[in-house]
């Protein structure tokens, strides 16, 4: 019987309408009050702790673009962090940028390619990308890096100037994660939006961006 209940108040209610004009029937109508009141209550609660228990054990990823600091050389990563308290089981990963679009669940080789392309930066800097293949899960409190730039010169003269436009190469980069919660509840995230959304909410949020993104004014 606690299953067949969904929590929501006006169900609550008519179901202790229920008991009432079952009680007025009766005379025994304070027992079995009371016993309905309390399955009630109890179906209750196991809604609430159910959604308590979903949302503790719920992923939340966000970007992050930073400088690797060593003796022997700098370096840039783009990353993708994992700050909620469960794991982020990977369904799809991609990253693009207008038409271009590279699957990070691909062959580690193609990734490197189709990267390199899609980056269009120096030739000389040394590269490194992490892929998904076969999908991956985000551990809580895990940071991956993504991309991983080195080997840059600095101009002497403006010695910022060269990791400015990495930085800001990065910054121009669309990625987007299809994940799964413990619940098996599905979630899609967007750098452009840098918060989750569920899946069945995805759709309307997309046509609501483009719709914002074709208007004359800002």
């Amino acid at each position: 019987m606690i299953e067949s209940i969904n929590g929501s108040k006006s169900t609550i209610i008519n179901i202790a309408n229920q008991c009432l004009e079952q009680a007025d029937k009766n005379t025994d109508w304070l027992p079995m009050s009371i016993a309905g009141m309390a399955v009630l209550f109890t179906a209750w609660q196991a809604q609430i702790a159910r959604k308590h228990s979903k949302v503790s054990v719920m992923p939340h990823l966000h970007i992050e673009i930073g400088l690797l600091n060593s003796e022997l050389e700098d370096g840039i990563h783009l990353s993708i962090a994992n700050n909620g308290q469960g794991p982020a089981i990977i369904k799809s990963f991609h990253i693009s940028r207008g038409d271009k679009v590279v699957d990070l669940r691909g062959d580690s080789d193609e990734v490197d390619v189709n990267m390199r392309s899609l980056l269009n930066l120096n030739l000389l800097y040394r590269y490194q990308f992490t892929t998904f293949k076969g999908g991956g899960v985000i551990g809580p409190s895990i940071q991956v890096p993504l991309i991983v730039i080195k080997g840059f010169a600095k101009d002497p003269n403006n010695p910022d100037k060269t990791l400015q436009e990495i930085s800001n190469n990065l910054s121009a980069l669309d990625i987007n994660v299809e994940y799964e919660d413990a619940f098996r509840e599905s979630f899609i995230f967007s750098s452009q939006l840098d918060f989750p959304i569920k899946k069945r909410e995805g759709i309307i949020k997309k046509l609501w961006l483009k719709f914002l993104d074709a208007l004359p004014f800002k």
